[in-house]
Parts: structure tokens; sequence; C-alpha cells
């Protein structure tokens, strides 16, 4: 639009994934929530999705109160994010010590991500590592870069994929309300994870729409 091209002068190629090497072929479709994943760069302009995503964490102790979280990706911003957590009373620590009482660990930059989303419950994010988590079939919130926009259902996931799963065209909704989300993935993950993956399979594998 701002340069005045007309439509069939261009095509918008939306990202895309290998679901060869992206899968998981022992889902989890059902039981309570264990393991949350936030896979981001602890950058300044992911802030507020990691934020939110901690936040909807907190939340979700209140029910499952053995819940672990992991945060995945390093950054510079490292030290807010630290902050933020002891702000609300969150232990942490940094590595997979299984003995430890924290309740949130920091995993640093890893190139095997598939290795942690095939144990996780639940992904809260933005970007990049929603489809990863769509197509390794585990249920995800889409934490925003400007507010909570929720569980990503066949209701909203071709919104979502318009904008890359940014959540940017996205309507911002309670915590409230998407907790009230989260918890009913426990009668409906199956059908959830499902209907994404069919959907991400037919708009967003790499190999039928731009290789």
């Amino acid at each position: 639009k701002d340069y005045e091209i007309s439509k069939e002068k261009f095509v918008i190629i939306h990202n895309g994934i290998d679901f060869e090497i992206y899968k998981n072929d022992n889902p989890k479709y059902e039981g309570k929530i264990d393991k949350v994943v936030i896979i981001s760069r602890l950058s300044d302009e992911k802030l507020n999705s990691i934020f939110g995503g901690i936040e909807i964490f907190n939340k979700i102790l209140e029910k499952y109160p053995n819940a672990k979280l992991e945060i995945i990706g390093g950054g510079i911003e490292k030290n807010k994010v630290e902050d933020y957590l002891k702000n609300i009373g969150l232990n942490y620590k940094e590595n997979e010590d299984l003995d430890s009482d924290a309740k949130v660990i920091f995993l640093g930059e890893q190139n095997d991500i598939i290795k942690y989303l095939k144990e996780a419950d639940l992904l809260l994010g933005i970007d990049r590592s929603v489809l990863e988590a769509i197509a390794m079939k585990v249920p995800v919130v889409i934490t925003g870069y400007e507010g909570i926009k929720g569980l990503v259902t066949k209701e909203n996931i071709d919104s979502a994929i318009e904008e890359n799963f940014s959540g940017d065209n996205m309507n911002t909704i309670s915590i409230d309300d998407c907790m009230n989300q989260i918890f009913e993935l426990e009668g409906k993950r199956k059908e959830i994870v499902e209907e994404n993956y069919k959907v991400a399979t037919e708009k967003l594998d790499c190999y039928k729409n731009y290789i």
C-alpha cells in the first residue's frame, strides 16, 4: 500500500517450516501442565512478550504448583528478566539441576530446540517459536509484543499466520480470559494441536510454499 504496487505484482510468502525435521511422533494429548517453555532472545523488543509469558506461568502455578518454566535464549536484557522474576517472587536457576526447587530455569542459547519442545506441555511466545511449537504439536499462547493474544486455535490461526505469529493483528485479551483458555486444554489438547497442525501443514510447509 505504501508504494502503490498492484496486487498482481507481488506474492506474500509466510514463514515456513520443514515438517520432516520439526515433528513429534509422541505428542502429549492429555494431562496436567508440568513443563512450560519460553523461547526468545532476551532483548528489549522482546521483553513485553517475555514478561507476559512469566505472568501467565505464575498463574499456571495456582492450578499446577509443580510446573516448571524453561526460558531458552540469551541476550543483553537477561538481568531485566531476572529482576522481573524477583519482583513477583519466582525463584530461578541457571541449569537443569533436577533437585532444585526453582520454578524457572534459564537454559541459555540452544541449538536443539526440538528436544525441548518434545517435552513441553505449553509454549508461551511469539514469532518463529510459535510455528515450531505448532509443528511439534505443542499448544501455544501468543504473548504478544503489546499484550496477551491468547491460545492459538482454529478460530484465530489464520489471523496469526498473517503476521507470522507476532500477534500484531490480533485482539488483546485479559490474563483471566487467557487462563480460562489454558485450563480448558486438559479436555481439548488433542483437538486443538491437531487442528493447528493441519492448518500449518497446508499453509506453512516450506517445501510447498517457497522451495
